[in-house]
Parts: C-alpha cells; sequence; structure tokens
C-alpha cells in the first residue's frame, strides 16, 4: 500500500475511533521515518501533544480511498520549521478502508451549467467554489434559481493538463444569498465514468499539492 505524496493533507487521531481528528502534512519521508507538519486541531487550530505516544493517521489514495496507519511520535525535529518525526509504515501495516471518501479542494474553475425547466432551457456559466471525485460545489448568481432534488449538466476543463469533463448532477443543497447576491449550490456526480472521476481525483490532489 502506497504511503501519500509530500504535501499531502493528513488527518492524525488519538485513537483508531477516537471522532476529533487534527490536520497535518507531509513533509519529507526517509527509509525508516516520516516528518510531518505539527497536527492542528480541525476546528481550535490547538496542537496536539506528542509526548511519545501512538496515533492514527488517516489520508486519501488516489482511488479516492482512505487509508490509515498506527505509528509511534518519536520527537519534534526542526528543518527549518518544526515538525514530528514519527515512524514509517511498512506497506503491510497500512490499512485501506472499504468506503470512498474523496478529497475535496478549494478550485476557481468556470462551470457551465444547463437546466432544462418548463420555461425552456437555460444556460449559465457560474465560477465553482470547490471539487472532489464526489461533487462539486458552484456559486449561483440571481439569474439561476436551484433546488436541492433537480437534475443539472455541468461542463467544465480541468488544468494540468486540459481535460474536459462532462458531468450530470443532482443538487444536493442550495445556501441563502450572500450581499452580493450569490448562493452556494453543492451538486453530486451522477453516472459519472470511472476514467473521468479519476481525472477529476488526480486534480484534486495536484490542486491540494498547490494550495500547500
Amino acid at each position: 500500500m502506497s504511503l501519500p505524496a509530500i504535501g499531502q493533507v493528513l488527518r492524525v487521531r488519538k485513537g483508531p475511533e477516537t471522532p476529533e481528528y487534527y490536520q497535518s502534512r507531509l513533509v519529507e519521508t526517509g527509509e525508516r521515518h516520516l516528518f510531518i507538519d505539527i497536527p492542528l486541531h480541525a476546528s481550535d487550530r490547538t496542537a496536539l501533544d506528542p509526548a511519545g505516544q501512538d496515533v492514527w493517521v488517516e489520508y486519501h489514495g488516489r482511488d479516492g480511498a482512505l487509508r490509515r496507519f498506527r505509528t509511534q511520535v518519536l520527537e519534534l525535529v526542526y528543518l527549518p520549521s518544526p515538525v514530528w518525526r514519527i515512524v514509517r509504515p511498512k506497506p503491510d501495516d497500512i490499512a485501506r478502508e472499504q468506503r470512498r471518501e474523496f478529497v475535496r479542494v478549494d478550485t476557481d474553475i468556470d462551470v457551465k451549467l444547463t437546466v432544462r425547466l418548463e420555461s425552456g432551457v437555460q444556460h449559465v456559466t457560474v465560477r465553482a467554489h470547490d471539487i472532489s471525485g464526489g461533487g462539486l460545489s458552484v456559486w449561483l448568481p440571481r439569474t439561476m434559481v436551484l433546488h436541492p432534488g433537480m437534475t443539472v449538466e455541468a461542463q467544465f476543463i480541468l488544468p494540468n493538463p486540459e481535460y474536459p469533463v462532462h458531468a450530470r448532477c443532482t443538487v444536493i443543497r442550495v445556501g441563502d444569498r450572500n450581499e452580493r447576491g450569490m448562493a452556494l449550490a453543492s451538486m453530486k456526480f451522477e453516472d459519472l465514468k470511472e476514467s473521468v472521476r479519476q481525472r477529476i481525483i488526480q486534480y484534486t490532489f495536484w490542486r491540494q499539492l498547490r494550495l500547500r
């Protein structure tokens, strides 16, 4: 089982079933050790105290599946920023969860939405807010009103390298309008080809590293 990529986001937990987690990133790898950013709590940004304890590290593989391994925190070192030095797991020590969770990353790609209404077909180009292998969210102008359960066609181009995507989506939720009249709509991909989903997942990894 492969390790996460340098710069990839990690989740660190005190126990395998502990609900709260701390966010970190893989900074560097060695033959026997890994070096990760000091984990910070996801909500209040407080640092996790290592104290030589065992912790569980989680990350997403390129197939979207969740992976985790148990490791020991050895010490705090400086590279030159302070990082944790932890024991590098053996490939067989990395467990793959059956369920798939997709990494969601901020993005600013343009998305052409097509929705079929009783009054006709509406086409609007909007700006995406974030995307994952499971769906995306976009900013809706006043001229477009969507409701949960509606079906929308989305077309966009992924960069690095350029790859066109045409996906059917179901609207999951629509937020309130902000002061600029924009509403955030979350949509789920439906019947997406696995090859297309893999391209989107590859983009989220590339985008994640770019936003380090």
